[in-house]
């Protein structure tokens, strides 16, 4: 029912997308999908959707790719390609490969504008939601008290653009945030690095596949969960996102994070 375009026969296109889409899977599967179809030496131009413009974490990305050749598809466009390129998709989403990773942190770091690379920027960083409707640390400031006094620099990813983004983490060594999209950007970090993650003990129990464990893993880091106590009891799946608000799932539940777990672990 939707309107069709057709697309010469005499040009390759290619994909990038993923069936979940957010911050975390564009830096670690996306990206390196598209790393590897410039790396295959093959002419092609780039499927975009024309939503994406309004993504600032691709826009900026993609400058990083600056003879990339783009077709946008227009809202509501069904397209027929007959050359299509489609790099392989990882085969579930909590599966990494290490040097997928580290080829998407070689060459995005490689990338980072000038401008960005000048800044001072902190070694031990946390990371506040403060700013976010949902899934944050109930008792923060007591977090915040402890981790100020350990050298740790308060961040709030919201406030920084990609490219600061990437600049930051390329030079941070110890890491600790609650479960979000942006903890993927760790794949920026130096091996050696230290993560810690505040984790909803329920949600764990419950549903939980660790990705970021694995991303700490295959990209040479140490990792330490700390788990919190949910605030509302709950039982919403993630599954459930397509019938109840994103809010009251128990993935976005804020947690208390209990302070001497947290004094145990950062020395």
């Amino acid at each position: 029912s939707l309107k069709k375009i057709s697309l010469p026969a005499d040009t390759t296109y290619a994909v990038i997308h993923t069936k979940w889409f957010n911050y975390s899977f564009w830096i670690t599967s996306s990206l390196h999908r598209l790393i590897m179809l410039q790396q295959s030496g093959k002419d092609f131009t780039l499927l975009y959707p024309e939503a994406w413009d309004s993504i600032p974490y691709v826009t900026e990305s993609l400058k990083a790719f600056p003879n990339l050749k783009i077709y946008k598809i227009p809202t509501g466009v069904h397209v027929q390609v007959p050359l299509l390129l489609m790099p392989e998709v990882r085969p579930f989403t909590a599966c990494f490969d290490g040097s997928e990773l580290q080829t998407v942190r070689n060459y995005m770091t490689a990338h980072i504008p000038v401008e960005f690379l000048t800044k001072p920027y902190p070694t031990k960083v946390y990371i506040t939601r403060k700013k976010a409707k949902y899934r944050k640390v109930e008792n923060e400031q007591e977090v915040i008290d402890f981790l100020v006094q350990k050298g740790f620099s308060v961040i709030d990813f919201d406030d920084l653009s990609f490219w600061e983004q990437v600049a930051l983490m390329k030079n941070v060594k110890e890491f600790v945030s609650i479960h979000g999209a942006g903890f993927s950007n760790i794949i920026f970090m130096n091996a050696d690095g230290k993560i810690t993650e505040l984790i909803n003990e329920a949600y764990a129990e419950l549903e939980y596949t660790f990705p970021f464990w694995k991303q700490a893993y295959t990209c040479g880091h140490s990792y330490t969960p700390i788990f919190g106590k949910p605030v509302n009891e709950t039982t919403l799946l993630i599954d459930s996102q397509t019938q109840v608000h994103s809010g009251e799932l128990l993935v976005n539940q804020n947690i208390v994070v209990d302070v001497q777990t947290l004094k145990d672990i950062i020395i």
